[in-house]
C-alpha cells in the first residue's frame, strides 16, 4: 500500500512540474513574440464613421475589439474577448487609447503581453476602415 501511495504522489509530482513547464514556456514563447510585433501609426483620421472589429493573437493571449468612430475620433472600445493569461488588468488599455486618440499608449504594467495584445486588435480594426 505505501508503495502505491508513493508511486501516485511521484506521479502527481511529476505531472505538477510537467504543467508549470509548458506554463512557463508559453509565457516565455508569449514574451519574445510581443518583441517581434511592429506597430503602424494609425489613429482614426481618415476612417470613416462606422463600428470595426479586429483580432489578434499571440499565443495563449487573444483579444477580440469592437472599435466606434464618429467624426475621425475613437468613441468607444468594447473587448468583446480577452483570453488573457495573467493579463486581465490589461483592458484599461483601451480608456488609454481613447483618451489619447492614439495606440501610442504604455502597455499596462505586469500584462504587457495582453497590452500588446488588445493594441494590435484595436490597430486591425481600424486599418479595416482606413478609407483609400
Amino acid at each position: 500500500m505505501r508503495q502505491k501511495t508513493k508511486t501516485v504522489a511521484v506521479v502527481a509530482g511529476a505531472l505538477a512540474v510537467l504543467i508549470v513547464g509548458v506554463w512557463l514556456l508559453a509565457g516565455i514563447y508569449a514574451k519574445s513574440a510581443t518583441k517581434d510585433i511592429m506597430f503602424q501609426t494609425v489613429d482614426a483620421v481618415g476612417v470613416a464613421d462606422d463600428i470595426y472589429d479586429g483580432l489578434y493573437e499571440i499565443a495563449p493571449v487573444k483579444a477580440s475589439v469592437r472599435v466606434t468612430v464618429e467624426d475621425e475620433k475613437i468613441t468607444s472600445i468594447d473587448i468583446r474577448e480577452h483570453q488573457t493569461g495573467l493579463g486581465g488588468k490589461a483592458e484599461a488599455i483601451a480608456d488609454d487609447v481613447i483618451r489619447n486618440q492614439s495606440l501610442e499608449v504604455d502597455a499596462i504594467s505586469g500584462a504587457t503581453v495582453s497590452s500588446n495584445t488588445i493594441l494590435k486588435a484595436i490597430e486591425n480594426a481600424l486599418q479595416s476602415g482606413e478609407k483609400d
